[in-house]
């Protein structure tokens, strides 16, 4: 079990750690912003790259141990690598948005925090999918972090992986991609007057 949920929590704990950042990013760093003009995307990607790192040290001892344990699953690396993309690519575009989002409505922060927290239950890191009632598994599919979830954890501990939820993961990817881009190509020279 501890396998199964470490390999669950990196990749969600990443996530949250990366959209927390996001919201409060250009407010945190407005000398930069205001005086020295670093672009924004810049800023965002910076932050990004220290969290993924980080947790990617976490998730390579997370790697040790299962290799020393025997429980990895090699067959599932393509699967590995392939959840861990689509979460970074999702994570940049919300990322994105939100940084434009929380230089101009402060209590977006508060709103992701708990958003976050709803997420991470709604989110099969502490219990394995297949417990639950099949109608209940139906609409935790739609949690665009249940594909990349299982995907990651399927490689340290045999679990089933549910292509539709990886499907969900990826749509909602390229959607926040479009989304941050969007929102952040009409908003971002705004950021530097509000913070």
């Amino acid at each position: 079990f501890g396998m199964y949920l470490v390999s669950g929590l990196l990749p969600f704990l990443a996530f949250q750690e990366c959209v927390a950042r996001a919201t409060g990013l250009a407010r945190m760093q407005a000398a930069l912003v205001r005086h020295v003009n670093v672009p924004l995307e810049v800023l965002l990607v910076a932050a990004c790259l220290a969290v993924f790192v980080r947790h990617g040290i976490g998730l390579g001892i997370v790697f040790v141990v299962g290799a020393a344990t025997g429980s990895l699953v090699w067959a599932h690396l393509p699967l590995l690598i392939a959840a861990l993309l689509i979460l970074a690519v999702g994570i940049v575009g919300l990322g994105l948005a939100l940084e434009v989002a929380g230089a101009c409505v402060t209590d977006v922060q508060q709103v992701v925090a708990t958003g976050t927290m709803v997420l991470f239950y709604l989110t099969p890191i502490v219990y394995p999918l297949a417990r639950l009632p099949a109608r209940l598994r139906t609409w935790l599919v739609l949690n665009p972090l249940v594909g990349v979830t299982q995907a990651v954890q399927s490689f340290f501990v045999p679990v089933a992986v549910d292509f539709k939820a990886l499907a969900v993961s990826l749509v909602s990817a390229a959607l926040a991609v479009a989304l941050g881009v969007s929102l952040f190509s009409r908003r971002a020279a705004a950021v530097r007057d509000l913070v």
